[in-house]
């Protein structure tokens, strides 16, 4: 049961980056929706992270070869450049960040220069900043949601919003938990299912709750903590999930066995990034949620054909 609870953290955790963390990805998909539309998107998020855990089991981890044997690379090309996406809005974010709280410019490009040096120097240590920082963001969100007048979670009941930004998320968090997937059993991957729907349900529930009325902010948390008095706190909890989302898809978003590449795309990056945390997340968001759908539709498809090749390492 333990190994259950540490893979359903482990796609929780990839789930929590700065986007979660800054209240604006909750907003852009949850503004107007109501508890039906959170429900929906916690228990998609736990359905969709089935068929990843599945594939990881017969693949040996791998997911795009698993999904693509023949043109793995093509699909490789087109993460890279989901998380090339992902960097610009996070370095956005460290922007807007930055100036707002000590009154300058640069922090996108001093976060990009930082972002290359932690991946660099290898990003364990990542896994364990993740590791405290995830339970620091839901403390500071229960926290905020005793201090502040409960807000129900009233508004029109959406599918598409859920589903776009359950299929968003799973593109990663379903990669990084599909490779600790290999010793899990079909009962296995369901209980895990089950756990990662009821969890982010719960948390979506949190948040969205916390930051309605502050929704149309750039960065929503930020603008609840600072109202009652916890802005320094959520700074530095905001910023610590920017920089380890940063540091964790420059490596993504960058060309293998080459180092200049993490440099030119940081660079790229920094350009993109002039468009702002909001435009960015706006835009670009559910783009990444429809390429998510189509690759989720595509891995059930194969899996369900039994498409996937087996792997000797499978043992369920």
């Amino acid at each position: 049961m333990l190994g259950y609870i540490v893979t359903a953290f482990t796609f929780i955790g990839t789930l929590i980056g700065a986007g979660f963390a800054s209240g604006k990805e909750i907003a852009l998909f949850f503004g107007d929706a109501g508890i039906p539309s959170v429900m929906i998107a916690g228990i998609a998020s736990g359905l969709l992270a089935y068929p990843f855990m599945r594939i990881g089991a017969i693949a040996g981890g791998d997911v795009v070869t698993g999904v693509f044997p023949e043109h793995g690379e093509y699909a490789a090309l087109v993460l890279r450049f989901v998380n090339f996406l992902v960097l610009s809005t996070v370095m956005a974010a460290a922007e807007y960040l930055i100036y707002v709280t000590l009154g300058f410019h640069g922090g996108a490009i001093l976060t990009g220069i930082a972002a290359v040096c932690a991946n660099a120097a290898g990003t364990k240590g990542l896994k364990i900043v993740n590791g405290i920082l995830v339970p620091v963001i839901i403390i500071l969100v229960i926290v905020l949601l005793t201090r502040k007048n409960f807000t129900p979670v009233t508004g029109k009941i959406k599918v598409l919003s859920p589903l776009l930004y359950s299929a968003m998320n799973v593109l990663s968090a379903g990669m990084v938990t599909a490779k600790i997937s290999s010793r899990i059993s079909r009962k296995g991957a369901l209980c895990v299912s089950a756990l990662i729907a009821v969890i982010v349900s719960a948390l979506l529930f949190m948040m969205r709750s916390v930051i309605a009325s502050n929704k149309s902010a750039e960065m929503p948390l930020y603008a609840v903590a600072t109202e009652y008095g916890m802005g320094i706190l959520g700074t530095v909890v905001i910023y610590s999930a920017i920089f380890t989302t940063a540091a964790g898809t420059v490596g993504l978003a960058s060309k293998k066995d080459s180092s200049m590449s993490p440099i030119v795309t940081v660079a790229a990056a920094f350009l993109v990034s002039a468009l702002g945390f909001a435009n960015l997340v706006k835009y670009t968001y559910p783009f990444i949620g429809a390429i998510g759908c189509g690759f989720v539709a595509l891995a059930v498809i194969k899996l369900a054909r039994k498409k996937i090749r087996q792997c000797p390492c499978n043992n369920s």
